[in-house]
C-alpha cells in the first residue's frame, strides 16, 4: 500500500477542482439515472455478472455429476474454470486489437457471440476432456467479455464530463457495484430453482441421474446464453458507436486542456 501511495496512482492536474460540483448526492443519482447509455452498461454490467457467478457456482457439481470427475479430485475440477480464465487473459491481447479495429461496441458483441457459439458442445459433453477443451475454446470470447465489461463504462463517464464539466466515476461505479450484489442473489435463485425442479434439494443426486444432468446443463449453458443473449440486444441499443466515441475524445481533449488552464489559476 505505501508503493501504491508514493510512486503508484498520480492525480491528474485538470481533474484537482472537480470535487467542488453543483450535484448533491441525490440529484447526481437522479441524473446518472437518465442517462440512457449508462442504464443499458448497467444492465449488461449485471447479465455478466450473473453469467459469472452461476458458472462459479455449478461448474464443480457439472465436473462431478455430468462429467464423471471424482468428488476429491478438486485439482480437474478447478482445471476447468481456471483454463478458461488463463486462455481469457491470453485472448484479452487479440481483443485490444479488435477494439481498436471494430470500435468497443461491436467487439463486444463478437466476443459475445464467440463465447455463445463455443459454449453449445456443453449440452453434448460427457467427459472431462470434452468438457476441458469446450472450455478452451469458450475462454477466447470470454476473454473479449472479461475486457469489455469494464472499458465500455469510461465511454459513458467521458461523455458525462463533458455534460456536467466534472468526472463522476465514483457515482457510476456505485451504482453498477449495488447491482452487481443483485446478481448474486438472482444467481442463487436460479440454482435453487433448478435444483428444486430436478428434485435435488439436499445434494443427494447420484451422477449419472438424468434429472441431474439435465438441470446443470441448463445452468452452465441456457441460463448464461439467455443472460449474455439479452446483453446483446442492450449493445445494440447502446449508443456509443466507433464514431461517436471519437468525437467524445475530441471534445473531451479540449475540456481537459481548459481544466488544466484554470486549475493553474486557482
Amino acid at each position: 500500500m505505501f508503493v501504491f501511495i508514493k510512486w503508484g496512482a498520480k492525480e491528474r492536474s485538470e481533474f484537482q477542482m472537480d470535487h467542488h460540483h453543483e450535484f448533491r448526492f441525490f440529484q447526481g443519482l437522479k441524473y446518472t439515472f437518465k442517462n440512457k447509455g449508462f442504464l443499458l452498461y448497467t444492465a449488461m454490467f449485471f447479465l455478466y455478472e450473473y453469467t459469472l457467478l452461476v458458472l462459479a457456482t455449478t461448474v464443480p457439481l457439472f465436473a462431478v455429476k455430468v462429467l464423471g470427475v471424482a468428488e476429491e479430485d478438486t485439482l480437474l475440477t478447478a482445471l476447468l474454470l481456471g483454463v478458461m480464465f488463463i486462455i481469457a487473459i491470453i485472448a484479452v491481447f487479440i481483443w485490444k486489437k479488435l477494439d481498436l479495429l471494430f470500435g468497443s461496441k461491436k467487439a463486444y458483441a463478437i466476443s459475445i457471440i464467440a463465447y455463445l457459439l463455443a459454449s453449445i458442445p456443453l449440452i453434448f459433453v460427457s467427459n472431462f476432456l470434452s468438457g476441458l477443451i469446450t472450455v478452451i475454446f469458450m475462454g477466447f470470447g470470454f476473454g473479449g467479455m472479461l475486457y469489455f465489461v469494464y472499458l465500455i463504462i469510461a465511454d459513458i463517464i467521458d461523455e458525462d464530463e463533458i455534460k456536467t464539466g466534472v468526472r463522476r466515476e465514483g457515482t457510476f461505479f456505485g451504482i453498477t457495484n449495488f447491482f452487481m450484489r443483485l446478481s448474486m442473489i438472482l444467481s442463487i435463485i436460479t440454482v435453487g430453482l433448478v435444483f428444486t425442479g430436478a428434485g435435488w434439494e439436499e445434494y443427494t443426486a447420484i451422477a449419472g441421474e438424468a434429472e441431474t444432468i439435465i438441470g446443470l446443463k441448463l445452468l452452465v449453458f441456457l441460463f448464461p446464453a439467455i443472460a449474455l443473449s439479452l446483453s446483446l440486444v442492450c449493445l445494440y441499443f447502446y449508443p456509443f458507436s466507433k464514431s461517436r466515441v471519437k468525437e467524445i475524445k475530441v471534445k473531451l481533449n479540449e475540456l481537459h486542456k481548459e481544466k488544466k488552464e484554470r486549475a493553474k489559476t486557482t
